[in-house]
């Protein structure tokens, strides 16, 4: 994670979707892959700087990957929860 800033995202993304869907994402990461929240969080503030300084195109890439990797994990959290909520309305 430290030198893979896509790994890096993946986990972001993988913890935002955890935590919209009820999951605690700080554990859900710590048992899937053995990093823990303040591990976590140092990646995270090692590529904040470098994340600054990065053309806006390098940032537009970053966050693009990390918002697939969020729905991504976003259908695997609602699997595992029977679906989602509305999913049997139709319009």
């Amino acid at each position: 994670m430290k030198t893979d800033r896509y790994f890096y995202e993946e986990l972001n993304g993988a913890r935002q979707a955890a935590y919209e869907y009820g999951v605690d994402g700080a554990l859900w990461i710590e048992e899937k892959f053995g990093i823990n929240l303040g591990d976590f969080q140092a990646v995270a503030m090692q590529w904040m700087p470098i994340t600054n300084d990065e053309p806006f195109e390098t940032l537009d890439l970053f966050n693009k990957y990390r918002e697939e990797k969020q729905k991504e994990y976003a259908e695997i959290f609602a699997a595992e929860q029977g679906g989602n909520l509305a999913d049997d309305v139709e319009f």
